[in-house]
């Protein structure tokens, strides 16, 4: 399989056609080696337009997907960004040159792994990974200008809210009542916060955020 012209279809027939306007965020993922942080036994399906699995029962959403949330989330070149739950690192590579830091949370160790050998291979010196339960976030290094928080979750822990920067802008696939998935983007104004839906996805929600200790805003 010739994974450039992979990623040149990637960019032609799922991002373009689907409200991906933004020439920075395309060039990221025609440039970037999504092969890499796929699972091995499903590295053909690497560029195909579903959702594709990164090991440990984890998956990686799908391209256009991923696009949107990008473009939705605004990132800026003096943006301090945390991605949470953040697996094998494909989005912090993405985002790497378009941002002043990243910060990313994992829990399993062979995840952080690939994602630690994708940074020295992309020359991504401003990504920092972490080690910790994804649901705590990095309070230590907050606050931050944009949160991803790269799976989907039933609720939004309280204590990472705190650590979006007045300001910020946080992004998260949250399980509604019925069980679907809404890509919402929230907007911290001092003690507001104010959700926007931007439309609905599929995946399945990290244990780390189940049902309990759901946080509403």
């Amino acid at each position: 399989m010739d994974f450039l012209v992979a990623r040149k279809h990637m960019v032609e027939n799922q991002l373009m056609p689907n409200k991906i306007t933004d020439k920075s965020i395309k060039e990221r993922f025609l440039n970037v080696p999504r092969e890499f942080f796929v699972q091995s036994a499903d590295i053909e399906l690497a560029y195909s337009d579903g959702i594709v699995a990164i090991g440990k029962g984890r998956t990686m959403l799908s391209p256009m997907v991923q696009a949107r949330i990008l473009q939705e989330l605004k990132i800026q070149k003096t943006d301090k960004v945390m991605i949470v739950a953040a697996g094998t690192g494909y989005l912090s590579v993405i985002i790497s040159p378009l941002c002043k830091e990243v910060f990313t949370i994992e829990n399993e160790t062979s995840l952080r792994d690939v994602a630690i050998k994708g940074r020295t291979t992309g020359k991504c010196d401003n990504i920092h990974i972490k080690a910790g339960k994804p649901e705590d976030g990095l309070a230590k290094d907050a606050p931050f200008d944009k949160i991803l928080i790269n799976t989907p979750v039933a609720f939004i822990p309280e204590k990472i809210v705190k650590q979006l920067k007045d300001g910020g802008k946080l992004i998260a696939i949250v399980e509604n009542d019925s069980g679907i998935l809404e890509v919402t983007r929230y907007s911290k104004n001092g003690k507001t916060i104010v959700g926007e839906f931007l439309f609905n996805t599929k995946g399945t929600v990290l244990d780390n955020f189940a049902k309990e200790e759901k946080f509403i805003f």
